[in-house]
């Protein structure tokens, strides 16, 4: 009986996540979309798809603007995936593998969501396409494992997890940043080629020669290094401070203290 309850649960658990997943699923490949057009696309009831793009709202896995249909018409919602809901359903419909194909598509739909969709074109003509693919589900990896409490089905169905819109610019940069390599620039340079290994290395040289070639890139990682450079500044200042600090007398500290 009780193992008949965890099936049941089980089973409940798969129908909600499948009823979450069809809308989010048409919406990665489509910019924007109404509740009537998702449904007749997906072949789906129109209450089943309202429903479940009411709750991806809530969940902030999904946008939505007005758009007036005509000067005195009414409203019609027009709903667009957020990053967080692309994630999501990216890791959640891994049960199939993904193709570089697909993540084409998807990046073709929503050019202004990464700086590494919008520049997809510039990776395909230097035969670079399969290195950002790859470098693109690495970063799927890590955005999970960081975050993974935000993107558990439990979590967000259950408990009631709330993605923060407003961090949303924020991830999708520093998700723009793992793609394009930058974050091994913490270290030096022979440290990261001996960690990663030849191929891993072989492919961000790849990578980072189309940065080389792009303004918009080229800024993104000079902005990542710049922002390096001022995090170590603050650091070195920081232990200048401290080192002063202790060489002074114990009634000069305690001076300082008081003060």
């Amino acid at each position: 009986m009780h193992d008949s309850g965890v099936f049941m649960h089980d089973n409940k658990q798969s129908k909600k996540m499948e009823s979450l997943l069809t809308p989010l699923g048409y919406l990665a490949t489509c910019k924007e979309a109404s509740v009537e057009e998702i449904a007749k696309q997906t072949g789906k009831n129109y209450s089943t798809i309202l429903r479940a793009v009411s709750e991806l709202c809530d969940k902030r896995l999904v946008n939505f603007r007005l758009e007036r249909t005509a000067p005195r018409g009414k409203e019609l919602r027009l709903y667009a995936i957020s990053f967080y809901g692309l994630v999501f359903y990216l890791l959640r419909s891994r049960s199939v593998k993904l193709t570089v194909s697909e993540i084409r598509e998807i990046a073709k739909a929503h050019e202004g969501m990464l700086l590494v969709f919008k520049k997809w074109d510039k990776f395909a003509k230097t035969n670079c396409e399969q290195e950002l693919f790859e470098r693109i589900m690495q970063a799927l990896n890590v955005e999970y494992q960081y975050n993974a409490e935000w993107y558990s089905f439990v979590g967000i169905s259950a408990v009631g997890v709330i993605l923060r819109r407003e961090d949303e610019g924020l991830r999708r940069s520093a998700f723009d940043g793992l793609v394009l390599g930058f974050f091994y620039m913490h270290n030096p340079v022979e440290h990261v080629k001996e960690t990663v290994g030849k191929k891993e290395w072989s492919n961000l040289e790849k990578i980072w020669l189309v940065v080389e070639s792009d303004y918009e890139l080229r800024k993104k990682r000079d902005e990542f290094l710049d922002y390096l450079e001022r995090e170590q500044y603050e650091r070195l200042k920081a232990v200048a401070e401290w080192k002063e600090y202790l060489k002074q007398e114990p009634t000069a500290k305690k001076d300082l203290g008081s003060a």
